[in-house]
């Protein structure tokens, strides 16, 4: 980063979110020590400085009994570009990643921008921004593991109240979130056919409930970026 400086600091000065790190990263620090930085700070108040990214590796640097360590000092940043730059090639929560996304969404950037500036694909942020529409609920048990990401995806297309309803549940699964899906298509009837098309009424079949949300699902994907026009062409095909 053009912006930024590598230096020495005392672990006491340095405000670190409590994490709890993996032991064979506490075994390796007490052995060996660790090569690169221990994460990314920028100046906060008191003489203090704001960690940024890296809490796990701070956290098994305080377990390993030491007292200072190497850092990335960053003067000119925006905490959200480092953070995603941090984490583009994790496979973690993708709650924090969500936030972070928005907020520079909600800043200006477009997906594009955001791209070129995280190393982390349209397709993926596209995504990320599909939990926009989780409830609040869903959002904690999603920040706390209780629930799985893919869950969270399927879950953030249900309405408000069929959220809260998952919210609830002890078990929350992904057939669940699917079956509340289901059902909430057979409750709506399909517009009645005019009594001069009433001859064309037994050539029409529509998509089982099931096929059909995966039709909508796929067509969200696509308006996201996600998925390419080809594929929804085909199960629509497919579906006659």
């Amino acid at each position: 980063m053009a912006n930024s400086l590598h230096c020495e600091l005392p672990l006491s000065a340095v405000n670190a979110p409590a994490a709890r790190p993996p032991q064979a990263m506490v075994a390796a620090m007490r052995e060996g020590g660790w090569f690169g930085p221990l994460g990314i700070v920028r100046p906060g108040e008191n003489g203090k400085y704001e960690l940024i990214c890296g809490r796990r590796r701070v956290a098994a640097a305080r377990a390993a009994g030491w007292t200072s360590g190497g850092f990335v000092l960053a003067t000119k940043c925006d905490a959200a570009l480092l953070r995603l730059r941090e984490n583009a090639c994790r496979a973690a929560n993708p709650a924090a990643a969500y936030r972070d996304v928005l907020a520079l969404s909600e800043a200006g950037m477009s997906y594009t921008e955001i791209s070129r500036a995280t190393g982390i694909t349209r397709s993926q942020i596209a995504k990320l921004m599909r939990l926009r529409g989780l409830s609040p609920a869903l959002m904690a048990k999603l920040e706390a593991g209780e629930i799985s990401p893919n869950l969270a995806y399927e879950a953030a297309t249900l309405p408000e109240e069929e959220q809260a309803k998952l919210a609830q549940d002890e078990r929350p699964t992904i057939p669940k979130v699917r079956a509340l899906k289901t059902a909430r298509l057979k409750a709506v009837n399909p517009p009645p056919i005019p009594e001069q098309d009433a001859p064309l009424q037994e050539h029409i079949a529509l998509p089982e409930p099931a096929l059909w949300q995966a039709i909508l699902q796929l067509a969200q994907d696509v308006r996201d970026g996600i998925e390419p026009p080809e594929r929804l062409v085909n199960m629509v095909l497919r579906s006659r």
